[in-house]
């Protein structure tokens, strides 16, 4: 039942913010703003998009290298394409179970060590977003300080420290709850079994960023999120006739942590409304803002669905062959 209600909250949220995002607003302005952008513009677009996942599919390849999965980037890039794809279209982040389970396909292959390397991803991400916000919040006009949610920051800045605490020193940490907490209860098999798998989990979040691999990881994630950036700077950009640096950095920002946010498969309404409103701070008038929102939307959505599904294809085809 539960399931039911978390899709069912998501549409309503993703129904709730795309109204918020036409409300007020010319759709026949929106359209031919969007018509406005050159083909090579969207070639660019589409291009940043492929780069940019393709160096995230290294990054975790690297960290299952470190987590003690030996596995190929040729292995792992068509599982990582694959699992947002399905992230893209389905609820409940199916890719993200897609790609634990494909994961023990992969030699010395384990759930625990797969969703080490989804726990240390995503906090990476939000590391990166973090820091960058805080980057470009130093560089804003004055008068663009509204772009900043400083209560919003704070918290994130806040979560980033608690997990930070599992990631640097995971193994450690875990010894500390379970002779603290769990010690007087590991004469109960399940709790038993669940502080094993626990140690074991803990154990592959710190192999994920050894020292073999922590510094590539880490310029990899900043290298990722430069390429998808700057698809909103260049649409910004062409839509406003002039660089639009800040108004597009920020406008990508706050549509990725819009994705903290529960709403539908590829976080349709919360992206787009967000994105909208830094394009608005950046400058841009209404009709643009959303088109630029719903385009950078589009460019980043369709070329990693139309990549994951075509693995997911070919994996189906393999299956069927093998039977």
């Amino acid at each position: 039942m539960r399931y039911f209600v978390r899709i069912g909250g998501g549409l309503a949220l993703a129904i709730l913010f795309a109204a918020l995002l036409i409300r007020n607003v010319d759709l026949g302005q929106v359209v031919q703003a969007a018509t406005r952008l050159s083909v090579y513009v969207l070639a660019a677009s589409a291009a940043l998009v492929i780069a940019g996942y393709a160096v995230r599919a290294r990054r975790w390849q690297l960290m299952l290298r470190g987590a003690g999965v030996n596995a190929t980037y040729r292995q792992a890039a068509p599982i990582f394409f694959a699992s947002f794809a399905l992230n893209n279209v389905l609820p409940l982040r199916a890719g993200d179970l897609y790609r634990c389970v494909s994961t023990l396909q992969l030699p010395a292959g384990t759930m625990a060590k797969s969703l080490g390397t989804l726990l240390t991803e995503r906090l990476l991400d939000l590391g990166a977003l973090i820091v960058l916000l805080s980057a470009l919040s130093l560089f804003l006009p004055q008068a663009r300080l509204e772009l900043i949610s400083i209560p919003i920051a704070a918290l994130l800045i806040v979560a980033l420290v608690l997990i930070a605490a599992l990631i640097i020193f995971p193994v450690a940490t875990w010894q500390l709850v379970e002779t603290g907490l769990l010690q007087r209860f590991t004469r109960f098999p399940a709790v038993a079994n669940v502080a094993t798998w626990m140690r074991a989990f803990t154990a592959a979040v710190q192999g994920t960023l050894s020292d073999q691999v922590r510094v590539s990881v880490v310029v990899l994630t900043f290298a990722a999120w430069s390429l998808e950036l700057g698809i909103f700077v260049l649409v910004g950009s062409a839509l406003s006739g002039e660089l639009l640096l800040f108004g597009g950095l920020g406008a990508g920002l706050l549509a990725t942590l819009a994705t903290l946010i529960p709403s539908a498969p590829g976080h349709l309404g919360t992206f787009d409304f967000f994105a909208a409103q830094g394009f608005r701070y950046g400058g841009l008038d209404a009709e643009a803002a959303v088109a630029a929102a719903l385009v950078c939307h589009v460019a980043i959505i369709a070329p990693v669905t139309l990549f994951g599904s075509l693995q997911l294809l070919t994996d189906r085809q393999a299956s069927l062959n093998a039977s």
